[in-house]
């Protein structure tokens, strides 16, 4: 089953996962709330877009999980944000959390300094830091 949306395609993958291609131009994606047919049962999406100046990513309550590769062109992401609803997904300071505040999935490219991981953080995911511009991890 495939969806469409002015500017998105989602497209039913394999895992339960949906492809979610965005095909606009702003800098700043906003995920549409309850465009995934499926929405209340919290699917993972894999993102893809040609827009290699994305700024910024907001996912909204239904997204559970994210592909990591989703991040790879990363190289002007700013920050995430994500629906103070969302059960799965959450997002501190731009930096995107999964599994309820326990794994980092992403730095975003952009953010420059010292970053200190949060005390619970049990996971950090693959990728986490790439593209990184950091001068600094602490661990807790």
């Amino acid at each position: 089953m495939t969806k469409q949306h002015t500017l998105f395609t989602f497209q039913r993958a394999f895992n339960g996962e949906w492809d979610v291609t965005y095909t606009g131009k702003d800098p700043d994606i906003v995920i549409p709330a309850g465009l995934i047919p499926e929405a209340e049962q919290h699917v993972s999406i894999r993102l893809h877009t040609e827009n290699d100046s994305v700024t910024s990513i907001s996912f909204p309550k239904d997204v559970a999980g994210v592909w990591l590769p989703t991040f790879y062109a990363d190289r002007q992401l700013s920050h995430f944000e994500v629906d103070p609803q969302n059960p799965h997904l959450s997002s501190s300071d731009g930096v995107l959390f999964g599994d309820a505040g326990k794994t980092l999935l992403k730095v975003p490219a952009m953010k420059e300094g010292e970053y200190r991981v949060p005390e619970g953080v049990e996971k950090i995911g693959q990728g986490a830091f790439n593209n990184s511009r950091l001068s600094g991890i602490v661990l807790p």
